[in-house]
């Protein structure tokens, strides 16, 4: 901390007086009457548009706030010593002669609302860490509006006080500095998919797809803008969408099985079951564990095989003999077809103590029931309802 050298006779004085008491003698009752004198003088006529004054007081409050004691007693004198530091730089007084001083304190004061900042979010408590890195912003819009030179990373300053806003729920704050990082160009596609997901959460769709869109273009191979954009598009049905876009995030992960089911599943839901098959071959290459893959190439063949089904029991007796035969061999291959897909739970390793899992898996079963049904093989059938019974 920068002190001055001379001082003049007044209230100010002695503020200033007590202030090296403190410092000098360790007298801690000095450093409370500078308090007292200094706030009398900001409040006097002849001393209040002062330079000095302002001055003075900042360094009174920079140091309780520097000492355990004192900074407990007066939680607020680390705004104070701000204030009055900022007041120091600008009030019209041609005489002060501490400016630099006052610049140099200042930005010590930006580095000690960062590091609390910063143990704020250490001791769990983002309210304080908010407030902390909210005036640091302050303080940094503070030397550029007085062409001030600043110390502050204003990036890292940034991205901390949305990160704390986010989490004490103040979603207005938090969106306006995240487009601040955009803005700054932090180089970040964080900033842009925790904006997009404020924005979903808050139900508008467009503005989210509007910033994952611009992150994609700043970051194309980025897989979680890519994603976060893709289930978008799945949630609301935009299956065309949804491909180009899968399709995209695999050119950049080509190794991903997930990606390759959930474009099987896609090509699934607009009735392309070539490409489906297709696409969920190649997520079982990848992952041959992959339990909701098995599932969906199963249930692929099976559901064909169903609408075939349904069309001999629909036109039966209008059906030639060799047309229902045809339609029977058709049928009962597709069934074939989906038996090995529809793979027993022990083998593949899957939780069936989760209820979503479990009902999953039991249709699977019932499926396959059906298939061993049609196929004749009862001996399976009583099997496999033994199977769902000791699930349900």
């Amino acid at each position: 901390m920068v002190l001055p050298l001379t001082a003049q006779n007044s209230k100010v004085v002695s503020a200033f007086n007590y202030l090296n008491y403190f410092n000098r003698d360790n007298d801690r009752g000095a450093l409370e009457k500078g308090m007292e004198a200094i706030d009398d003088a900001i409040l006097h006529e002849r001393t209040k548009d002062q330079g000095r004054t302002w001055y003075y007081r900042g360094l009174i409050y920079h140091t309780m706030y520097e000492d355990p004691e004192y900074q407990e007693k007066y939680p607020h004198s680390l705004d104070e010593a701000a204030r009055s530091y900022e007041k120091a730089l600008t009030v019209d007084d041609r005489r002060f002669r501490n400016r630099d001083e006052a610049i140099q304190n200042l930005n010590t004061i930006s580095m000690l609302y960062f590091q609390r900042g910063v143990e704020s979010f250490t001791q769990n408590n983002p309210s304080q860490a908010y407030q902390d890195f909210k005036k640091n912003i302050e303080l940094f819009n503070f030397f550029n509006e007085n062409d001030i030179p600043s110390a502050i990373d204003i990036e890292a300053t940034t991205l901390n006080a949305a990160l704390a806003a986010s989490q004490i729920n103040k979603t207005s704050e938090a969106k306006e500095l995240f487009r601040n990082l955009i803005d700054l160009e932090y180089d970040n596609p964080a900033i842009f998919q925790s904006l997009a997901r404020m924005q979903l959460d808050e139900g508008d769709e467009e503005a989210s797809l509007a910033t994952l869109r611009s992150g994609i273009e700043k970051y194309p191979d980025n897989i979680g803008l890519i994603i976060d954009e893709l289930n978008i598009y799945l949630a609301n049905e935009r299956h065309e969408e949804a491909i180009a876009k899968l399709q995209e995030a695999i050119n950049v992960d080509k190794e991903n099985a997930q990606l390759y089911y959930a474009l099987g599943t896609a090509y699934d839901n607009i009735e392309d079951k070539e490409n489906a098959e297709a696409t969920y071959k190649k997520a079982l290459e990848l992952d041959p564990t992959y339990f909701d893959v098995y599932n969906n190439l199963g249930a692929l063949y099976y559901n064909q095989a169903i609408v075939i089904n349904q069309r001999i029991n629909e036109e039966g007796r209008q059906l030639s003999d060799r047309k229902y035969k045809e339609l029977v061999d058709q049928r009962d291959k597709l069934y074939e077809k989906a038996l090995p897909y529809f793979k027993d739970g022990a083998a593949l390793d899957i939780n069936l103590e989760d209820p979503a899992m479990r009902s999953s898996y039991i249709g699977l079963l019932n499926a396959k029931r059906e298939i061993y049904a049609r196929l004749g093989n009862y001996d399976k059938v009583s099997e496999i309802r033994a199977q769902i019974q000791s699930l349900q």
